[in-house]
């Protein structure tokens, strides 16, 4: 947890030296002349990672364009390698923190049930628990906070807090309706529960691969399921033709490249 921020200069939302301040921590680019550099180093000790979550791009994409505001100066490619390096950052520092809390979440489990190993089942709930529990404060504390909030130190009124719980439920029933014709709500929080015949299906085509992939590999196919999208079959030479079974093999691999990359993205897979 980081302690208190230091004060940064004043200066209104939305234009560069309000960026350049309130994400100037050692990062070095400089904004007020318009010039963002491809690679972005910090002064902090935190080891780098190339990846960035698609969830987390999106979440960091919305959040500026929509509630904190990206400069108008900016030109597009400007504004979409800030967005990237926000992006990467932050993929950077979940993955840094989800990798301590994975240990604690996994020795406090055994230590509650008297030195027992979890299953691979819950092995994965908690891995996957604890990295949402990271991605939260991450966010909370670099993303949340930065978003301009009118009159921060008066306290709302009932009336006024209830409109904005009500604003809040309806952004969140938007990104809900949204989601849906996502073809990649699969990686999200937004992935539907695999149903008994998906969980059934994923084992007869991938018996080999572990529980982990096959978790993974039921939202993707369950998905695919409600958007009618083509699913992999159990084919053999007596019950379909060749051609048939080539493309068959082929969408196979496919899938399973989909969801090895979304596991590497998640550090489940090295």
């Amino acid at each position: 947890m980081r302690g208190a921020r230091s004060p940064r200069p004043v200066a209104s939302p939305g234009t560069s030296a309000w960026v350049s301040a309130r994400t100037g921590r050692g990062l070095s680019w400089r904004v007020d002349q318009g010039t963002i550099p491809s690679s972005w180093t910090s002064s902090e000790p935190v080891r780098k990672v190339r990846i960035v979550s698609e969830e987390i791009s999106q979440i960091v994409t919305r959040v500026w364009t929509e509630h904190i505001g990206i400069p108008e100066e900016w030109s597009p490619e400007q504004t979409a390698t800030f967005l990237r390096g926000e992006a990467e950052r932050m993929t950077n520092e979940i993955t840094v923190m989800s990798a301590e809390a994975q240990e604690v979440a996994i020795a406090d489990w055994r230590a509650r049930h008297d030195g027992q190993v979890p299953d691979a089942m819950t092995h994965i709930g908690l891995i996957q628990a604890a990295r949402a529990q990271c991605q939260e404060i991450v966010l909370s504390q670099e993303l949340y906070e930065m978003v301009p909030v009118a009159e921060e130190d008066r306290e709302l009124t009932p009336l006024e807090q209830q409109a904005a719980n009500e604003r809040f439920e309806e952004a969140e029933e938007r990104e809900w309706a949204a989601a849906q014709s996502d073809p990649n709500r699969w990686r999200t929080v937004y992935a539907p529960e695999p149903s008994e015949q998906t969980d059934e299906a994923v084992a007869m085509i991938w018996p080999e691969r572990s529980i982990m992939f096959r978790v993974v590999a039921a939202k993707l196919w369950e998905v695919r399921v409600i958007d009618k999208l083509p699913l992999p079959q159990i084919m053999t030479a007596q019950t379909a033709r060749l051609k048939d079974r080539l493309a068959n093999h082929r969408l196979r691999q496919d899938l399973t490249v989909m969801v090895e990359d979304d596991l590497r993205a998640s550090q489940l897979l090295q």
